[in-house]
């Protein structure tokens, strides 16, 4: 397989422009829109039903560490199996498009999928809160939109950087499941179970912070740092991940 210049190509954002848009009628055709609802649903129904107001405010950034964490690798796994599978990876390998913009197609692509999914969820327990007389948490819309795409880039530079390593999706999930249960440590600080400095250092502990913030249910200075800790982790795993992406696919090495 040819290696495409790693220098975005003349014309490289409007390149980048329509592989977002191919990748977002991609979902739209697949399905993963009307799964998205449905999984958005089934996870506001818990939190509404079972979890008291006044825990809500750790309760939503935990399942979204958890759940949307998880949904989000499997996502971009999922679609690096398939453009794998019916040759369209190799398609677009030989187009003009560089590493970065197939990368960045499909963390925008997929990012605003997780947000469609979250303002669902978020909308659906309002309605379920609101139903029963009470009141959700207040937040932070912005702390909240920087943490949410914040952790769902880390899970799906993450997953991007695990799937080329694979062929089929039932080898990758293994790993994945033991490398996401260590990604998602940090929600033992966010439940208030366990308390250490070395949870911090998890890469989704930062963007988890920045949550946590918008909540108000961290010291606002702890969750400052979460930016530059969210900004850091995302620089090493977009390398990390583009490395990968290269050795496995791009020079199709085994």
């Amino acid at each position: 397989m040819t290696k495409p210049d790693s220098n975005p190509p003349p014309g490289g954002n409007r390149s980048l422009l329509k592989a977002i848009r191919a990748d977002i009628d991609l979902h739209l055709r697949s399905g993963l829109y009307l799964i998205g609802f449905v999984v958005s649903a089934l996870l506001a129904l818990p939190l509404a039903l079972l979890v008291p107001s006044s825990r809500l405010a750790s309760a939503i950034p935990a399942f979204i560490l958890i759940c949307l964490g998880s949904a989000t690798m499997l996502f971009m796994a999922a679609r690096i199996v398939r453009e794998r599978d019916d040759g369209m990876l190799d398609a677009v390998l030989g187009t003009p498009l560089s590493a970065n913009n197939f990368i960045a197609a499909k963390l925008v692509s997929l990012n605003l999928l997780m947000v469609f999914m979250t303002v669902v969820m978020l909308s659906l327990l309002q309605a379920g809160i609101a139903l029963q007389g009470g009141e959700g948490p207040l937040f932070s819309l912005l702390d909240f939109g920087f943490g949410l795409i914040g952790l769902m880039t880390l899970f799906l530079l993450v997953a991007l950087g695990l799937i080329v390593r694979f062929r089929r999706l039932t080898d990758f999930l293994l790993p994945a499941l033991l490398l996401s249960f260590f990604i998602q440590m940090p929600v033992l600080l966010v439940l208030d179970v366990f308390e250490h400095w070395a949870l911090l250092v998890i890469p989704s502990a930062s963007p988890t912070l920045i949550m946590m913030g918008a909540f108000g249910t961290v010291d606002p200075l702890l969750a400052s740092m979460g930016y530059l800790g969210t900004a850091l982790w995302l620089v090493i795993l977009f390398v990390w991940s583009k490395r990968a992406f290269y050795h496995y696919l791009v020079n199709d090495t085994e």
